[in-house]
């Protein structure tokens, strides 16, 4: 399967069906956004309050040049982008997950990945995680650091999970990575309106939870393929922590 790291390359220039065109879309937005829907630190990311608008890619990962609401990606199985961060004690071998927030709309309240989002539309994969460290759980990557120096990637995995009786359909290009390091849950600064709360667990722990479907864990449908390609690569580096 071919990789979506064009999707990085993204912008507002794309093309917008019209409602003359046999594959036009009411969903689709405009081939601009106004400044106020995006976050006023970050000029990619769009502000909570705002709506949220995803680059549409196709099953292989390629921008399809179309960009709709997140919602209706949701609602219409739409391929989109999204980052998944293995957060990991460098001391302890023990693996950060979060509690979901109770308004989201997928899984409320439940044990996740340590750290998720979505790419807005015109962001790229290593702007994402970057973001989506700092703002769920205040880690920043060190100045003078570069990315894969700080966030190893186990590659991209695309991923269906359908929830909510079918009306919640979550097609992903998923970018997975893991960072590393002597992170104090003291020292870190959730994001309320996405997490709870956050836990060390062991990482045998974890994989047992989500192949038991324990409702307080998001369900992972693809545990066979999601398993060899992040769980037992955690759990192979967990090992070679423990026995330093």
């Amino acid at each position: 399967m071919s990789s979506p790291d064009a999707n990085a390359n993204a912008t507002y220039t794309a093309t917008v069906t019209t409602s003359n065109s046999s594959s036009s879309n009411s969903h689709d937005k405009p081939s601009s956004l106004p400044a106020s829907t995006f976050s006023s630190s970050n000029p990619h990311r769009l502000d909570l309050n705002a709506a949220e608008y995803f680059d549409v890619l196709d099953e292989d990962g390629n921008p399809t040049g179309r960009v709709k609401l997140r919602k209706l990606v949701h609602a219409d199985g739409d391929w989109h982008a999204c980052v998944h961060i293995w957060v990991i004690h460098s001391d302890t071998g023990k693996v950060l997950m979060q509690r979901r927030s109770a308004c989201k709309d997928s899984f409320p309240s439940c044990w996740d990945v340590s750290c998720a989002g979505h790419l807005a539309a015109g962001e790229g994969k290593e702007e994402a995680a970057i973001s989506e460290l700092r703002e769920e759980l205040g880690i920043e990557m060190p100045a003078g650091v570069a990315f894969d120096s700080f966030f190893r990637s186990l590659g991209t995995l695309p991923r269906t999970v359908i929830s909510q009786g079918g009306s919640f359909i979550d097609r992903e290009h998923t970018y997975i990575y893991v960072v590393e390091g002597r992170f104090s849950i003291d020292e870190m600064k959730l994001q309320r309106e996405e997490v709870e709360r956050v836990e060390w667990m062991e990482v045998e722990d974890i994989v047992r939870k989500f192949e038991e479907k324990d409702p307080t864990f998001v369900d992972v449908p693809d545990i066979a393929t999601y398993r060899p390609f992040v769980f037992d690569k955690l759990a192979e580096r967990v090992k070679q922590i423990r026995q330093r």
